[in-house]
């Protein structure tokens, strides 16, 4: 799993890719809570974190592809 601060990649509205040094092992984070933290700047100035929860319904180790429970709120999927 990810560690706090890493970097992933959404790839589509319900799956997120790893990095490289995640779990190679089918399944291993399936059950696992993943939370994302966007940090933006408002017109104003401000820094405001955008923060989703969701859950990994299922890992693939060879690609260290996983799949949420629920698509990502907009702002956070790819455009």
């Amino acid at each position: 799993m990810p560690a706090t601060g890493e970097t992933v990649t959404i790839i589509s509205g319900n799956t997120i890719k790893f990095a490289s040094g995640a779990s190679s092992t089918d399944d291993a984070y399936n059950d696992f809570d993943i939370e994302l933290l966007r940090t933006i700047t408002a017109e104003d100035g401000t820094s405001q974190v955008q923060r989703q929860t969701r859950t990994i319904t299922d890992y693939d180790g060879g690609t260290k592809i996983a799949t949420v429970n629920t698509t990502w709120d907009a702002g956070l999927e790819p455009t």
